[in-house]
């Protein structure tokens, strides 16, 4: 009997191949009752016989369902001759796998729990089992898509560890072979819908609707303003009544000047003719600024530019020099600039500048957050400038040694050419020097003479 089972589960899987079938889909339940037939291992000393069980199914997934179910074989205990009802209960997982259109192949796998009841009899006591153990099941589906399906399955349970009852002290291991055929009610299985557009197939006239269109009752895509173009492909879906549309659902512009037929009181306007709402021709705009020729008042602005409202270059950061010239085009309000709109640096044709603020750690080089904010100023004015050659000279006051007060000022005059640099100025615009306290300018015997020595000065080379 347990060849012949096993053969004709490997028949069923040898039938596995992919087919288009009606699915079991998430949500359904399914509810069945069956003949149980099983097979037992020699170890139970328990004949094979016969009974009836029932299943509960809820698919979790498209053709994969958590079922459990419960059965009754009512056999005999051959060491005894006494009456023994075994109850396997088992909780699995099982693929239903199409295979055609009326049939499903059926794996699954999961944990049983298995109980033996021996019946008190020929003057012996009654006795009782349990046991677990993993088991599996092939099968057949027939009917898939139907409310009633039949089906023909095989199972085999393996137990890790026989129950002392019958196997004494040892520990061993067997296996029990299950048969099963009977109906089951499918519950809350939705008819076939290919196109998942909710309206089932048999009552479907558009069958081939793309996924998450939305339609009517008969399956088609809706057309809400009726325009024969439908929602999902109307670019333009609140068309008025009447109103010639193209293959996009929008209304037609047939000059193609941008204003549609039905608003158009100008229909014939020459090709590339700019218009206005009424789709009639607008003022001429002789430099192509944006602005009218009746409204600008800089009438010859050069192809590019970015103007005002009056056609006019703009001057975003309002120096008096306009964008298109400007090179340094984020000057602070207030700050006078040069013909280039860069923050001017020596005035009054004065070669040097004291760069007032920019200060540093305490015998260090490291430059302050407040200088770095200074010298941004300075390195936006000789970015926008590259023609202009500086030096950068550092000086200290007489505290100290020459030789340290040397090296310290080298040190910061070569940190501020390095900002310079590392904020857009060309590395060739700018030197740099230390003069240690060889240049004083005031008196290094009072605080706030050596406070003044102590500087930065930035001097024009050419």
């Amino acid at each position: 009997m347990k060849r012949l089972l096993g053969g004709a589960l490997a028949a069923a899987v040898a039938l596995a191949a992919p087919a288009s079938v009606s699915a079991q889909r998430a949500g359904a339940i399914e509810i069945g009752a069956f003949g149980s037939g099983s097979w037992f291992d020699d170890l139970y000393q328990t004949k094979d016989r016969w009974g009836v069980g029932g299943r509960l199914g809820i698919f979790v997934l498209q053709n994969l369902a958590i079922e459990g179910d419960v059965s009754g074989i009512w056999t005999t205990f051959q060491a005894t001759d006494q009456d023994l009802t075994y109850m396997p209960i088992s909780a699995r997982l099982v693929y239903n796998a199409p295979l055609s259109d009326v049939t499903s192949l059926l794996l699954g796998a999961g944990y049983t729990r298995t109980s033996f009841d021996i019946k008190e009899g020929f003057g012996l006591e009654a006795a009782d089992a349990s046991e677990s153990g993993f088991g599996g099941l092939v099968g057949l589906r027939l009917a898939p898509g139907s409310l009633v399906n039949i089906r023909l399955e095989g199972t085999v349970d393996y137990i890790s560890s026989v129950d002392e009852l019958f196997v004494g002290s040892a520990d061993e291991s067997a296996l029990i072979y299950g048969a099963r055929a009977g109906l089951s009610l499918m519950l809350n299985n939705k008819p076939k819908d290919t196109d998942k557009d909710g309206v089932p197939d048999k009552v479907d006239t558009c069958p081939g609707t793309p996924m998450g269109v939305t339609v009517d009752e008969a399956g088609c895509p809706i057309d809400s303003d009726k325009d024969g173009v439908a929602d999902y492909m109307d670019r333009c879906p609140n068309t008025a009544a009447g109103v010639r549309v193209n293959a996009e659902g929008c209304p037609l512009d047939s000059d193609g000047d941008g204003v549609t037929d039905d608003k158009d009181r100008c229909p014939n306007t020459a090709r590339g003719e700019k218009v206005d709402a009424n789709g009639c021709p607008l003022p001429k705009d002789a430099d192509g600024d944006g602005v009218t020729d009746d409204k600008d008042r800089c009438p010859g602005t050069p192809a590019g530019v970015r103007v005002n409202a009056e056609g006019c270059p703009m001057d975003s950061d309002g120096d008096g020099v306009s964008d298109d010239k400007d090179r340094c085009p984020n000057t602070a309000a207030g700050t006078q600039v040069d013909a280039v709109g860069c923050p001017i640096l020596f005035r009054d044709n004065r070669p040097t500048l004291i760069l007032e603020g920019v200060t540093f750690a305490t015998g260090k080089a490291d430059l302050t957050d407040a200088s770095k904010a200074i010298l941004l100023t300075v390195a936006q004015s000789l970015a926008g400038n590259p023609d202009v050659r500086v030096e950068v000279g550092g000086h200290t006051d007489n505290t100290g040694s020459r030789a340290t007060n040397a090296r310290l000022s080298q040190a910061r005059a070569e940190s501020v050419m390095n900002f310079l640099v590392a904020n857009g100025v060309n590395a060739g615009q700018v030197t740099a020097k230390g003069y240690g306290p060889d240049q004083p300018v005031a008196s290094n015997r009072t605080a706030a003479g050596r406070q003044q020595n102590r500087r930065v000065e930035l001097k024009r080379l050419n």
